[in-house]
C-alpha cells in the first residue's frame, strides 16, 4: 500500500533530510499533546454556602439539642462511590498494548515499534523515506480543554489541515490531514483524536514518500480504531 518511490539518484545529504523529518513529526505531536494541556481557570466563588451556614449559633445549638446520643454520627454517610465498571486503566507505555503485526496491518507495509519517553508508541518502516508516526493517550485531558483545545492545536499546527468526523469511536473522532506550518516540510502529515472524556487517544503520522491523503486519512483511521479497540 506504503512505500518509497523507486529511484535510481541518493541525494548527498539523504541523512540531514531523514533527521529534519524525524524532528518535525515530533515537534508536530509534541505541539498537539500540549495544546491540549492548556489548563482553562475556573470560574465561581471560594466560599461554601454550607460553611455561611455554620456562623450562625442559634443554628449550632438547634442542630446539637437535636442529636440522639444513641445515634451513630457516621450513620448516614454514605459510602465512598465506587469507580465504574467501565472505568478504563490507561498503560504507562502505549506499545505494550500493541504488536508490529497489528499496527503494520493498520498502516499497509512492516514496521517496527519503539517505546517513547512519554509513554506514546513510535513505529516507522526500516527505510526512513516511508511512513512513521506515533500512537498514544493524552490523559486528563477533560479537565485541560479537551477535545476542541486539541481540534484548535491541529489548526495551529498544520496549514489548511483536512479535518473529517469518524462515526463509532467514543463521544467524538476526527481524523486530519495537511501539511506542517513550521519546519519547511511539503509532505502531509496525518493523524486523529477520539475523544474519551478524561482521556484523548491521538495518532500522528508523518512520510517522505509522496503519500496522498487517500494513502494516509484510512491508515489513520485504523490506527485509531486498533488503539480504541485495545483501551475500551
Amino acid at each position: 500500500m506504503f512505500g518509497p518511490p523507486h529511484s535510481a539518484h541518493v541525494c548527498h545529504d539523504f541523512g540531514e533530510s531523514v533527521m529534519h523529518r524525524v524532528l518535525v513529526r515530533r515537534a508536530l505531536a509534541s505541539a498537539i499533546a500540549l495544546s491540549v494541556l492548556t489548563i482553562t481557570a475556573a470560574c465561581g466563588s471560594d466560599d461554601d454556602p454550607a460553611d455561611r451556614a455554620g456562623d450562625d449559633p442559634g443554628t449550632s445549638q438547634s442542630t446539637d439539642a437535636g442529636t440522639d446520643p444513641g445515634t451513630d454520627p457516621g450513620a448516614d454517610e454514605e459510602p465512598d462511590a465506587e469507580p465504574p465498571a467501565d472505568d478504563v486503566s490507561l498503560p504507562d507505555d502505549v506499545c505494550s498494548l500493541l504488536t508490529a503485526e497489528e499496527v503494520s496491518e493498520a498502516v499497509g507495509v512492516t514496521v517496527t515499534l519503539e517505546a517513547g519517553p512519554s509513554g506514546d508508541c513510535a513505529f516507522g518502516e526500516e527505510d526512513p523515506r516511508g511512513i512513521s508516526g506515533l500512537v498514544g493517550v493524552v490523559r486528563d485531558a477533560g479537565s485541560n480543554g479537551g477535545y476542541d483545545a486539541y481540534l484548535s492545536g491541529i489548526s495551529a499546527t498544520l496549514t489548511d489541515p483536512q479535518l473529517a468526523e469518524i462515526s463509532g469511536l467514543g463521544d467524538a473522532a476526527t481524523t486530519y490531514v495537511g501539511v506542517p506550518a513550521f519546519g519547511g516540510s511539503t509532505q502531509l502529515m496525518a493523524g486523529g483524536v477520539v475523544d474519551r472524556g478524561d482521556f484523548l487517544e491521538q495518532v500522528t503520522m508523518s512520510q517522505a514518500s509522496d503519500l496522498t491523503a487517500d494513502q494516509l486519512v484510512p491508515a489513520a483511521e485504523a490506527l485509531l480504531r486498533l488503539l480504541d479497540g485495545k483501551l475500551t
